[in-house]
């Protein structure tokens, strides 16, 4: 062979790591290095001896091997895997250790007894994609082993891995059965939701209280939770105007996730945003996303925000991998607020956190609901996914929805003629905040009726949230204005004794308490149940937030 002239061979690379390794050695370093250990010298060697494999690298977390059979990586893997999940559940831990694997066949540069190559890059980027507790091939890996393993691979989706530039095949299999659910480094709880059982890490309070009126949008709910079940999915955005129902929709699908209604997702815990109510930025989440976890963790995160040395895409990447373990939703409402013109997020280390979320594989899942679409870079948006609520509920939706506005039948609507009802729906192009202002205006006017309001040509051009906006706020009384513009200067969730501390030299306590509740009824205000605080829709804030006088 010419001495110039690369070795070079076909071989079968494995890449295994350990989940959460530096976490890990954080909290406990001595019992971390014991326990890994115990996997080499009981499980992961004596198996790759048995399966002709030989160990190229060992690094503080991880193995890199080399094989000459597919078949012999495959099962090597499959059979590390569920032994240490078996290893595992018996250890007298609570916190089991994980490792994921990729295995990739391809040509290998040899120097020594080190290889290098993309055959060796594209093993450990697929290790990264892998499940903990499971294993991620190639395309190449997966055609040689169909019917050869006792264990199948699902997926076969084209993914683009980091550093390499043409698209992968991937297939997963995500672990043994007995490995059970990933356990964090907190208090034991089981990661599995069942009906019925409560997330208990749930973060800030939900935007809307969902348990009022939601109609319609079944086809967008069960994309937005097959998305979230989806581990090749890393962000979803609900994209739509004003009053379309946008964070109705993300909180709907929550909110289910939070009393586990959702069986399968493994959710430990959602964390609520909103731009609308306060800036949203990496420290923001940082100091959110600690009061999900322990105080040891908590106070982890803390140290490393505040350490100058730190990069922002440093601080960025110890986030997510705070959260590798289990699923962790984030939801940015409103985040058209932090975007530039261009859709670019704005504050930089925000940015910086969602593309890494996006292209890294974590435990983080993003729901977005924006006006804008967000701007990001082409590596990250094949893990995006986007629901589009450009158009209004469905005619029989929307009917349903005006009908459930008047429960009581009294401001004519639950008894309208069906044509009547239909036209309401057309007129209103079935946006869902225009039929609740449709439903308010009557509630405010009881001398008009549904077919005399409908006829008012005015209100139903070629834009309809911004006339009923406008027609509603002026047929309030008063006092009934001050509080939606003291509401719109708090721009949050609120109480009823912040709102009459703010309100009091124009209108007194009681009147302000009648007040709230005829706003509420009237669908002006929304009432929380849960936290028994009162906010109001971004299209009646924005108005109203214009009608203070200066002076004010």
């Amino acid at each position: 062979m010419p001495a110039d002239r690369l070795e070079r061979r076909l071989a079968a690379v494995l890449c295994l790591d350990m989940v959460g390794y530096s976490l890990l050695m954080e909290a406990d370093e001595e019992g971390t290095i014991a326990r890994q250990k115990a996997h080499r010298t009981e499980v992961i060697d004596p198996k790759i001896a048995a399966h002709s494999g030989r160990i190229v690298k060992s690094t503080g977390d991880g193995l890199l091997v080399e094989f000459a059979s597919v078949v012999d990586a495959v099962g090597c893997a499959v059979d590390i895997q569920a032994s240490l999940a078996e290893f595992e559940a018996n250890s007298l831990h609570k916190e089991q250790i994980k490792y994921r694997v990729g295995i990739n066949l391809g040509d290998v540069v040899v120097e020594g007894s080190e290889i290098y190559g993309d055959g060796v890059n594209i093993a450990v980027r697929l290790e990264s994609f892998a499940d903990p507790g499971g294993i991620c091939i190639s395309e190449l890996v997966h055609s040689q082993i169909v019917g050869k393993i006792g264990v199948k691979f699902s997926g076969g989706q084209d993914c683009i891995l980091k550093n390499i530039t043409r698209p992968v095949q991937v297939w997963r299999w995500p672990g043994s059965p007995q490995s059970g659910p990933p356990i964090r480094r907190r208090a034991a709880r089981p990661a599995m939701q069942r009906p019925g059982h409560r997330i208990r890490n749930v973060v800030n309070v939900r935007p809307l209280d969902v348990s009022a009126v939601f109609k319609g949008r079944q086809r967008e709910t069960k994309a937005l939770r097959d998305y979230l079940a989806d581990p090749l999915v890393h962000m979803v955005s609900i994209l739509g105007r004003g009053g379309m129902g946008k964070t109705a929709l993300a909180t709907r699908v929550l909110a289910d996730l939070e009393s586990g209604q959702l069986n399968g997702s493994a959710v430990q815990g959602i964390v609520y945003l909103a731009a609308k109510s306060m800036r949203i930025t990496l420290e923001r989440l940082y100091a959110d996303v600690g009061r999900m976890f322990d105080d040891k963790t908590a106070e982890a995160l803390r140290l490393r925000w505040g350490n100058p040395v730190m990069s922002l895409r440093a601080k960025a990447e110890y986030l997510i991998e705070t959260m590798t373990n289990g699923l962790y939703i984030i939801l940015l409402d409103n985040l058209e607020d932090e975007l530039e013109a261009d859709g670019t997020i704005e504050d930089e280390g925000l940015r910086i956190f969602v593309e890494q979320a996006l292209i890294e594989p974590s435990g983080v899942r993003l729901v977005v609901t924006s006006r804008q679409k967000v701007r990001l870079p082409p590596a990250a948006l094949r893990f995006t996914r986007a629901i589009s609520l450009e158009g209004g509920l469905a005619q029989q939706e929307a009917i349903a929805l005006l009908k459930e506005l008047d429960p009581q039948g009294t401001l004519g609507i639950r008894d309208a003629p069906r044509q009547l009802l239909r036209r309401a729906s057309q007129l209103t192009r079935g946006i869902p905040r225009a039929l609740e202002l449709l439903a308010g205006l009557l509630y405010e006017d009881p001398t008009t009726d549904l077919a005399t309001l409908i006829s008012d040509k005015s209100l139903f051009g070629t834009e309809v949230m911004s006339p009923l906006v406008a027609v509603g706020y002026k047929h309030l009384r008063e006092s009934e204005r001050r509080l939606m513009e003291a509401l719109a200067v708090f721009n949050e969730q609120v109480d009823e004794h912040a709102i009459a501390h703010l309100i009091q030299p124009w209108v007194t306590g009681p009147d302000v308490h009648a007040g709230l509740r005829r706003l509420v009824n009237g669908y002006f205000v929304k009432y929380h149940t849960d936290t028994r605080t009162y906010s109001l829709h971004q299209l009646d804030r924005d108005y109203a937030y214009e009608q203070i006088p200066e002076a004010s």
